[in-house]
């Protein structure tokens, strides 16, 4: 009976821990996501977008906003963008769903819709009156900060990051980046919807600080997140067998077994090399010190690789 249960306990431990930890990363990064948006974008007194469906919801709560004549009701606001955020991303989920993972995509659903409540919703007027400056790049790099936490985790805040995780992950380019390219047409549209109301002067001003909130978050996102960046080991064993056995069982990758000699005590010492992806390592140090804890372990960033090499899915 103590033993059953020790398996159901290792099991729990194992299986849905894990998960339980990866729902609270979504939470987690949600809320600073939400906090970027609806705290500091949507404050400044200079009409900024945040890129990805946010960005695209605002822009439809602003067309709605100018074909009334400049009147909208924060209620009514509020509808649209929680409306939009849900409506907009149904097609990226279903692309997330065939195309990352479905795990992936069901913490994406979660983020989404917690992030629809909080950027429709949930809103405070602390910021507002500051520099706009300021508060597009605070705010650009809190959306970063949430979105680089979600998926260096295997998680998601939905959006234009489904997408660039799923181009990230066939290509092998900056999640950064993609998601910046996607967002500029969002900075065009949002310049030159309000510059044909407002003039030449506040169109640039609008570009400016959308393109000031894009580059932050590109910034953040790309020193967070490294999911899909390559990391070389260097195992010096006297295990070899045992442990390149139980590397490709636990693990998945192939290794590489070289043989040498120690330059001091000059016995014969066997190093396993292998190249493995970012979110792979823990799973890799465990295995190694489950079999040689006494192993010797160099680890380096891979700038690039070429060849049979498996880039998984985060989850």
């Amino acid at each position: 009976m103590k033993k059953n249960n020790f398996f159901k306990s290792l099991k729990f431990k194992t299986s849905i821990g894990p998960e339980i930890f990866r729902i609270f990363i979504v939470i987690i990064s949600t809320i600073i996501y939400g906090i970027g948006l609806g705290w500091f974008i949507e404050a400044s007194s200079v009409r900024t977008y945040a890129g990805g469906i946010p960005g695209i919801a605002q822009l439809i709560a602003d067309i709605v906003k100018l074909s009334n004549n400049g009147e909208l009701a924060e209620g009514t606001r509020s509808i649209i963008m929680f409306i939009a955020i849900l409506g907009l991303n149904i097609p990226i989920f279903i692309l997330g769903w065939f195309g990352v993972s479905k795990r992936f995509t069901i913490y994406s659903i979660i983020s989404v819709t917690l992030q629809a409540i909080i950027i429709g919703y949930i809103k405070v007027d602390i910021f507002k009156g500051v520099e706009p400056s300021l508060l597009a790049v605070f705010g650009g790099a809190l959306i970063g900060l949430g979105i680089g936490i979600a998926m260096k985790f295997g998680t998601s805040t939905g959006g234009f990051d489904v997408v660039s995780q799923y181009i990230s992950l066939k290509k092998g380019r900056s999640v950064g980046r993609i998601s910046t390219g996607l967002n500029l047409v969002i900075a065009v549209v949002g310049a030159i919807l309000y510059g044909v109301e407002a003039g030449v002067t506040e169109a640039g001003l609008i570009l400016l600080y959308t393109l000031l909130t894009l580059f932050a978050t590109m910034i953040v996102i790309d020193q967070v997140h490294t999911t899909y960046k390559y990391i070389e080991f260097n195992i010096i064993t006297d295990q070899p067998e045992e442990m390149a056995a139980k590397i490709i069982e636990v693990v998945k990758r192939g290794v590489t077994i070289l043989d040498g000699r120690g330059g001091y005590t000059l016995q014969d010492r066997s190093m396993i090399y292998l190249i493995v992806m970012n979110f792979e390592r823990h799973k890799l140090l465990t295995v190694v010190k489950s079999v040689d804890p006494d192993a010797f372990i160099v680890s380096k960033p891979v700038a690039s690789i070429s060849g049979n090499f498996w880039k998984k899915t985060v989850a």
